[in-house]
């Protein structure tokens, strides 16, 4: 515990003073000027967050809705929800333009945070620890915001509160968007069929399959009578047409699909054979858990590197994809609900412990995220530097996977309180400085350096790396913004 809290105090250390050192944030631009209030504001989370660190094994005893996890660790997840909320959001898009409106943002902000941590601690027990639901509350909360600003412009255009606040968003912005309320509308709109499925009576029990059919019968209304005319409106374009024409746009992008849809096939190819063979082969879980990070290498790095909006569009399509399937598992839907849960169990580890199984979409959000954040970014500058967007491929792909093989293969000295190896961490750092070496040589332009610096490429990597070998929290999801956010820190103009 006391190595996590070292840790976790160096992290925080190291961040604010990156940015803190950056002066200039006062005359990025006129429209910015307002917002180094809310920065410094913002930093008082992290205070907070360590006078209530002590208290949260307490909480996660007593409330009993909560995975179990150390109090530190919220320390570094309120940290990095504060700076994705100024660096990417606030300062980025360009939210807030005028001071007086600071504060409604943040009573916005902090209205939907609370609603996010309510519904998640209520509708998913045990399913997180108190960092990662403040986390991800921090980003539910920074989305539904995005969302409602938007759609707010849309409806009224000329009032003067909503001219003071940029919200114009790019097309893959939206569709992104859409599709994750897609996934809510469906939770929301037949929210009637899935508790008559999660009744336990014989009855209901005998009518699964009837309940099953109200549902996909549900989704087919809800999805062409509702969701695509708003999707319409929204994106002022025919989805449909706008997705076709997307993907046809040259043949290049054609044929980075179809290596995706093979990739695919073998992934659900290794599910089937593990499921089927799993008890009599000698090949350890975590080693089969890591072929699917092997498969993220293979996925995202030519994906980014020569079409990173089809990598973009491709990850929010299948973000919306899991959480649907998700639906179907939790509340056995038939005919695929069972067969996902079944498919799934071999692969879960201590940490999904709640209703919910979120490691494979852990996995692909931390891959995934920095590419969301750089695509959406305008004031930093980060939009042209491809690296970046490997921050969460590079930190789970490549350094966890590494520290998992060499600290299995060749690991003696292990870290207190937990099973993870020193020559795992050190081959974790190795690897992931190796790689990037390689590909900026290999990639020219394209791989500018995290910050301009190779001091602040090499620290990132070190933090990232102990944060993955001390870390009670499930990695996928923070291993990945502990590397963006301490070299995007450095990015500022």
């Amino acid at each position: 515990m006391l190595l996590e809290d070292a840790v976790t105090v160096l992290s925080i250390s190291v961040l604010y003073y990156q940015y803190f050192d950056h002066t200039n944030v006062y005359y990025l631009d006129s429209r910015l000027q307002s917002i180094t209030g809310l920065y410094y504001l913002m930093a008082f989370l992290t205070p907070i967050s360590i006078i209530l660190a002590p208290k949260a094994e307490y909480l996660q005893k007593r409330l009993k809705v909560f995975r179990p996890g150390s109090g530190s660790s919220l320390v570094l997840a309120t940290s990095l929800g504060s700076n994705v909320l100024l660096s990417q959001y606030l300062l980025s898009k360009g939210v807030l333009q005028a001071w007086q409106y600071e504060i409604v943002a943040i009573m916005a902000l902090l209205s939907f945070f609370v609603i996010a941590i309510l519904a998640y601690i209520t509708f998913m027990p045990k399913s997180f620890t108190i960092a990662e639901v403040v986390l991800i509350s921090q980003g539910s909360s920074m989305f539904i915001f995005d969302v409602f600003i938007s759609a707010m412009r849309m409806v009224y255009e000329n009032e003067f509160f909503l001219n003071c606040i940029k919200s114009e968003r790019h097309e893959l912005t939206v569709v992104f968007q859409m599709l994750i309320l897609w996934v809510v509308g469906i939770g929301v709109v037949l929210s009637p069929i899935l508790m008559g499925l999660t009744s336990r009576s014989p009855a209901s029990i005998m009518n699964n399959n009837y309940w099953s059919a109200a549902f996909y019968i549900g989704l087919t209304v809800f999805t062409f009578g509702l969701y695509l005319p708003v999707f319409t409106m929204l994106l002022r374009s025919n989805p449909i047409m706008w997705l076709l024409d997307f993907i046809t746009l040259n043949s290049a992008r054609i044929a980075l699909i179809c290596y995706w849809i093979f990739l695919v096939l073998i992934a659900l190819y290794i599910v089937i054979w593990r499921n089927l063979y799993g008890s009599s082969s000698k090949i350890p879980a975590i080693l089969i858990r890591k072929y699917f990070h092997v498969l993220v290498i293979l996925i995202y790095f030519p994906g980014i590197y020569f079409d990173y909006r089809a990598t973009y569009l491709a990850s929010s399509v299948a973000l919306a994809l899991f959480l649907l399937a998700e639906f179907l598992r939790i509340f056995h839907i038939r005919p695929f609900g069972p067969w996902i849960h079944d498919h799934l169990q071999i692969f879960i580890d201590t940490r999904d412990s709640g209703i919910v199984i979120l490691t494979h979409i852990y996995l692909l959000v931390g891959c995934a995220l920095p590419l969301w954040l750089c695509q959406s970014t305008s004031v930093l500058n980060v939009t042209d530097n491809v690296a970046l967007m490997y921050a969460g491929v590079m930190s789970l792909g490549i350094g966890d996977t590494f520290a998992s093989l060499v600290g299995i293969t060749i690991g003696k000295r292990r870290w207190p309180g937990n099973n993870r190896t020193l020559e795992g961490t050190a081959g974790s750092v190795l690897s992931m400085l190796l790689l990037y070496y390689l590909l900026w040589h290999i990639g020219g332009e394209k791989f500018i350096k995290f910050g301009g610096n190779w001091q602040t490429i090499i620290l990132a990597f070190i933090i990232t790396s102990l944060t993955e070998a001390l870390t009670t929290q499930i990695d996928n999801l923070i291993l990945p913004l502990v590397l963006y956010i301490h070299c995007t820190s450095k990015c500022l103009p």
